[in-house]
């Protein structure tokens, strides 16, 4: 093969844009041009159809080729296929195999590959049923691409095709094309004049037999039984539209139909409705199913084929029988009736849809079923080789973790190399300490997976809209294997690395650090750091980011009545831990793991129960070893009181206190403002500067100027110190809608970010601020 572009063309010989067409546009758009280039061959007429849709790159060919007596078509196709050099002819369905396939392989294409949509319901008499002719096309294809295993089962077993050609790869949609929290398209409900509060039905699909509109209409007199003002939209045109708008004038239904016929925006219309029906009575993998779940809408379908891989019964839609027209009325009364339940179908949808049916996921697979055929090496890592872990056995932790390294490890060193020398796996997932939850479309990781980037001390670091670009493809691409996890990235050089002050991070990062790509000797060279080198300050500093991390979640445990939502419980947990863990520091008794501190602390409550600590150990341990359970089993079965969540809360202040009082030799009953005064003017002034310059860097010269009287005021202490007195004034007022602490807040925050003081809820304004702060100028700053 030339060192080019793969060059692939999309053939078919069908003249109607339908779902087999919108498969075909999907590739002519997503294939990576860095290693293939498209091409389509198709009749005049749907060439029109489709017209700017096509990418502007993708060289043309109108023919129509589907009767042995078109030779001059036939001899088109092969000098088309000559002349632009095609390494893959791609058929879609078998009657353009039929013809296209010999063509191709007369041509000297060395590949073909027929894309099979799904039983073919015009196979009528012996012949045709036979599928002799077509055993015998498939002597002259490479793979036959099925988009439902449904679909595979069909060729295996109905048709008899050899299973080493069979591959299944299903219909994938453009996610960002669909807005799960899109209203009704004021254009569309004034086109059809109908009010956004109306319960509207939408199918899309052609007016043919195979879609079952006959049935829809048969239902709908019962349907409107219980919903009178319900309306029914049929997308799509066909010939059968007289026949169903009679039959629509027989049942006495005419004025709750409209049939708009042909629409290219499928977004919208999908939009509009309360309930997607599909009817049908056989299918591949209906397109208009996986984008009307992307779209957040409940869906009704037959349970037929490929649809039952996409609509999972009671979790993802409702199923009926094909043919059923009072179990299809039933169905749609249901979702109609119960706002919860199609809202929670909708969101389950969406999530299958994410992780199985992405446009993207189908595009990688199909390169490389194109690469295979052609006897060409797969990119590395396969894209396959991190996917499907064995989530179903005991080891599942190992398996996400291991696809969560393999996932990042190839994003990175496709993304940022040659600048980047290697990746390193932090935090607790690398400890084997995350937080793992199985859910209804998978797994869940609670909190960040953490990575440290180790550039080369030459060059530049990326600029950060890279990484989190970066790190939005590696959370999509999880999601694509059934792991909901956020991924953060930090960036250090190597001298950086090497030179890296002592703190917990370093000694955390130097003991259960693993490099999953690049140098492994960068972390060995990495000088380790004891406990005991651990700066007491760094423990404190460690409480405040948590403390201010934690804000949101003191605001729902501060007002709460009712169970505490997942993400406070989480925060709270986490604030939890890290409370021990500075206490255990400042104690002289840190361990780097979480079940090594809960025996840690138990310990320090038995030995010393009597030392001036800020609050009784016992019972701290005891709530302690509750949320270390929950933090490394899931937290599934854990439901944390509010009045916990309270109580952890209380503690973190009064520890925070404590230490600053022991960091500046002063009584622990010291007032607030005076235990920070004293230990921010005993802050180097080196360290102050840097500060009020990193900030002056990241504000820029308009912030500047209008700050720097505010700046002169503050310069007893860093922006970071301020930051952590504004939120730990707000932990001491516990969160209650006071207009004193708003005012508070606004005087010592570095920017002025608050709203006025006429605000409804201050306290929740001056925590929005304090966190805009913390992650405007404060997060990863020491890497």
């Amino acid at each position: 093969m030339p060192h080019r572009p793969i060059s692939v063309l999309l053939f078919t010989n069908t003249n109607v844009r339908a779902g087999v067409e919108e498969h075909m546009l999907t590739l002519l758009r997503g294939l990576d041009r860095r290693a293939f280039r498209p091409f389509l061959a198709c009749p005049p007429e749907l060439l029109d159809q489709f017209g700017s849709d096509i990418p502007s790159d993708v060289p043309t060919l109108p023919v129509t080729l589907d009767h042995p007596s078109h030779f001059r078509a036939a001899r088109a196709l092969s000098a088309f296929l000559r002349s632009h050099q095609i390494d893959i002819l791609h058929c879609h369905m078998f009657q353009s195999t039929l013809y296209g396939a010999p063509v191709g392989r007369l041509a000297g294409v060395p590949a073909v590959v027929e894309t099979c949509h799904g039983t073919e319901g015009w196979r009528k008499g012996w012949i045709k049923s036979g599928f002799f002719v077509d055993r015998q096309i498939s002597r002259f294809v490479n793979a036959h691409l099925a988009v439902s295993d449904a679909t595979a089962s069909y060729l295996t077993t109905r048709k008899r095709l050899p299973a080493r050609k069979v591959v299944a790869i299903p219909n994938g949609c453009d996610l960002s094309s669909f807005d799960p929290l899109r209203p009704k398209p004021d254009a569309l409900l004034a086109q059809l004049d109908l009010s956004p509060d109306r319960p509207i039905l939408v199918t899309v699909a052609r007016l043919e037999p195979q879609k079952g509109h006959c049935v829809l209409l048969d239902a709908l007199p019962t349907v409107l039984a219980g919903f009178p003002s319900a309306m029914l939209v049929c997308v799509g045109d066909g010939a059968l539209r007289p026949s169903l708008e009679q039959q629509a004038r027989r049942l006495g239904i005419a004025d709750s139909v409209r049939f708009v016929g042909y629409q290219r925006n499928a977004p919208d219309w999908l939009a509009l409705a309360d309930v997607v029906v599909l009817p049908s009575w056989y299918e591949g993998l209906p397109l208009v199913a996986v984008e009307a779940l992307a779209a957040g809408r409940a869906f009704v379908g037959t349970a037929v084929d490929g649809t039952s891989e996409v609509v999972v019964h009671q979790q993802t839609g409702l199923t009926v029988p094909p043919g059923d027209s009072p179990a299809l009325a039933g169905a749609i009364l249901r979702l109609l009736g119960d706002d919860a339940l199609r809202g929670r179908l909708a969101r389950q949808g969406r999530r299958r849809v994410e992780l199985h049916f992405s446009a993207d996921r189908q595009l990688r697979q199909t390169e490389d079923l194109y690469r295979q055929c052609l006897g060409l090496p797969l990119p590395s890592p396969p894209a396959s080789s991190a996917s499907d872990p064995d989530l179903s056995s005991g080891s599942h932790e190992s398996a996400i973790t291991e696809t969560i390294r393999l996932r990042t490890a190839a994003h990175c060193s496709a993304v940022l190399s040659p600048g980047l020398r290697s990746v390193i796996l932090t935090g607790s997932l690398a400890r084997g300490e995350a937080t793992i939850c199985q859910s209804s479309a998978g797994w869940d990781i609670s909190g960040d997976a953490e990575f440290l980037l180790v550039f080369h001390d030459s060059g530049s670091l990326p600029a950060r809209d890279v990484i989190v670009r970066t790190e939005r493809a590696i959370h999509e691409a999880l999601l694509r294997d059934g792991i909901s996890c956020h991924v953060g990235l930090g960036l250090m050089r190597l001298r950086h690395l090497l030179r890296m002050e002592p703190h917990i991070f370093r000694h955390e990062l130097r003991t259960w650090g693993r490099v999953i790509w690049g140098d492994a000797s960068d972390l060995l060279r990495l000088p380790v750091l004891p406990a005991s080198g651990i700066p007491l300050e760094d423990g404190w500093r460690m409480l405040s980011n948590r403390m201010i991390e934690s804000l949101p979640g003191l605001a729902e445990a501060s007002a709460a009545s009712t169970p505490l939502s997942p993400a406070t419980r989480y925060c709270m947990i986490k604030l939890c831990l890290d409370t021990a863990t500075s206490l255990l520091l400042f104690a002289g008794s840190y361990r780097p793991s979480y079940r090594a501190r809960e025996a840690a602390l138990r310990n320090l409550a038995a030995v010393s129960p009597d030392r001036s600590w800020p609050f009784d150990l016992a019972s701290f341990s005891l709530d302690l070893s509750l949320c270390t359970s929950a933090k490394l089993d899931g937290g599934a079965a854990f439901h944390m009181p509010v009045s916990l969540a309270r109580r952890i809360a209380r503690r973190a202040l009064q520890l925070w206190l404590w230490e600053l009082a022991h960091l500046t030799s002063s009584s622990p009953e010291s007032p607030l403002y005076e235990l920070w005064n004293r230990w921010a003017s005993a802050q180097p002034l080196s360290s102050r500067l840097r500060g009020w310059a990193r900030l002056f860097l990241r504000g820029g010269w308009t912030n500047a100027a209008s700050n720097w009287p505010r700046w002169y005021e503050k310069r007893s202490g860093s922006p970071r110190y301020w930051v952590y007195l504004a939120a730990a004034k707000l932990f001491a007022a516990a969160g209650p809608d006071s207009l004193p602490v708003g005012r508070d807040v606004a005087r010592i925050l570095p920017l002025a970010r608050l709203k006025s003081a006429a605000s409804a809820n201050p306290w929740r304004d001056a925590a929005d601020a304090v966190l805009w702060h913390y992650n405007e100028f404060m997060v990863d700053s020491r890497v």
